[in-house]
This record gives C-alpha cells, sequence and structure tokens, in this order.
C-alpha cells in the first residue's frame, strides 16, 4: 500500500487531537511513540518495580491528574 503524506497546520493538527476521545488518543500514541520490549527484565529493571509496587502499596506515588 502506497502511502501518501499530509501537511497541516500545527494549530489545525491540535483542534483535531483536542476534539478526539481520550482512547483514541492513546492507541495514536501507543501506535506512534510506544515501542514494545519483549526481552525479559533486568535486575535493576525488577529492582525498580518492586520498589515502584512498595511506594504504591504505602501511598507514596503521585496521582497524574488530566
Amino acid at each position: 500500500m502506497q502511502q501518501e503524506n499530509l501537511t497541516i497546520p500545527k494549530e489545525s493538527l491540535r483542534e483535531i487531537l483536542k476534539a478526539q476521545p481520550e482512547s483514541v488518543l492513546f492507541e495514536l500514541f501507543e501506535s506512534l511513540m510506544v515501542s514494545s520490549d519483549t526481552s525479559p527484565l533486568s535486575e535493576e529493571e525488577r529492582t525498580d518495580l518492586e520498589k515502584g509496587r512498595e511506594e504504591y502499596h504505602r501511598g507514596e506515588t503521585i496521582i497524574w491528574q488530566k
């Protein structure tokens, strides 16, 4: 399938994105920005993950607001 490019002013793109439901924005972000890594966690990553879980259970995490 041949892909075509589209040129759009930044402000127009912002308005289009602002009009989308959150679910669409998450899907778009994931498809464009997030890469999947299926490799096993390193020891450092496992340690950080456990630390984060402990902080969460102690109520020491920050709640993100919209």
